[in-house]
């Protein structure tokens, strides 16, 4: 049988999707209710990154297979949102309401359409068994020479931020207690 090696209780509500970043094994990113989240392999105590919305409750996801800092949501209201982790957080950087119901399955792909020539698209499908092809604009698919390394600076900055947040709350805590001694 498996052991446990960890556990934490992130999301708000059940875990429904967890999918690794085609572009670096290390991350993984999981969605459950109103909430995302995106581990580093190695520091699994904390996500990198957390985030939680109130608009509508996250149905699908799928890491971009051309950007690595690029994440597609889908909502439970028929919305493709279009997250750029590296500049925004808290919200997404496009978002366009696709069905009117929720969006159960999504995924980026590209193919060769004519000799030379290729297309990016995104396949959504939602609750009514509808499936749509969508063209991706060339912003979301055609990346930048430093689009790798601004992801692991990003997401090094942000792992050093929360150690440093948890190094202050230490030292707090250890001088509230240093202090308490005292007063006894």
């Amino acid at each position: 049988l498996c052991t446990i090696e960890w556990m934490n209780p992130v999301h708000d509500g059940p875990v429904t999707t967890m999918v690794k970043s085609p572009f670096m094994d290390h991350l993984l990113l999981t969605m459950g209710g109103y909430s995302f989240a995106i581990w580093n392999e190695g520091i699994m105590n904390k996500p990198v990154i957390m985030h939680y919305v109130d608009s509508e409750q996250f149905t699908s996801v799928a890491w971009s297979i051309e950007q690595p800092n690029i994440i597609f949501f889908s909502g439970e209201k028929g919305t493709l949102e279009v997250w750029d982790i590296t500049k925004r957080k808290s919200e997404p950087i496009q978002s366009q309401n696709i069905s009117g119901l929720a969006i159960n399955a999504i995924c980026p792909y590209k193919t060769k359409v004519t000799k030379g020539n290729e297309g990016h698209y995104i396949s959504i499908g939602d609750n009514s068994g509808t499936l749509r092809l969508m063209t991706l604009p060339k912003h979301l698919w055609q990346p930048t020479d430093i689009t790798m390394d601004d992801l692991q600076a990003f997401i090094d900055a942000e792992i050093a931020k929360k150690q440093e947040k948890e190094r202050l709350k230490n030292d707090r805590e250890k001088t509230r207690r240093l202090r308490l001694k005292k007063t006894i």
